[in-house]
């Protein structure tokens, strides 16, 4: 067991912070570059639609909305599970093997990783556009288009975990490689049915 993984056992609470820092991060990250987005990147890269590609959360975007009671909510019930599933794992009579938190952990925090590195491209894209450097013309993507494109990117994450799962039996990948998984078919699902419509 590494250094990390016991860390993550001893301290209840390290998973539930862990996951709440990347998922906040990915909600203003995308609040950022939705401004962005707005401030002229558009002028040069449109999306049909919301910026947002969760529908969860796409009102919350739109209306660039800083404190979201969906996030909050969300990150309550996150946490309330990651503490079960830490109490019947590790905390009480250990009903559950230990490697299912690692599992459940990885699911919430690896799928994190994709999503960032989006956000970092498209706040540099951005923000170069809104300042007429580096950018000229324009290109417009359907919505159905725009969630090919990150199912693809979701897809290629998986493929990236799994792999590292296979050489390391880390199931915190395994997690990640599951969740990105199943994010990669909601996206494609989604891609068509907004393109059949």
């Amino acid at each position: 067991m590494t250094i990390l993984e016991l860390a993550l056992i001893e301290n209840w609470w390290l998973g539930p912070l862990a996951t709440v820092a990347v998922h906040v991060s990915d909600y203003y990250l995308t609040i950022h570059s939705a401004r962005l987005y707005h401030a002229g990147g558009k002028d040069h890269m449109e999306v049909e639609g919301s910026y947002e590609l969760n529908p969860t959360f796409e009102a919350d975007i739109d209306s660039l909305r800083l404190l979201s009671p969906r996030l909050f909510l969300i990150m309550a019930l996150t946490i309330a599970f990651l503490v079960l599933v830490w109490l019947l794992s590790v905390g009480w009579e250990s009903v559950l093997p230990v490697e299912f938190y690692f599992f459940v952990l990885g699911s919430f925090v690896c799928l994190q990783g994709p999503i960032h590195v989006r956000h970092i491209h498209n706040l540099v894209l951005f923000r170069h556009a809104v300042g007429g450097q580096g950018v000229s013309g324009s290109v417009r993507f359907d919505r159905w288009l725009s969630l090919e494109i990150s199912a693809a990117g979701m897809l290629m994450a998986s493929a990236f975990f799994l792999i590292w799962f296979l050489l390391t039996g880390s199931w915190f990948l395994l997690g990640g490689t599951m969740s990105c998984a199943v994010v990669a078919i909601r996206q494609r699902r989604l891609g068509r049915q907004a393109r059949q419509s």
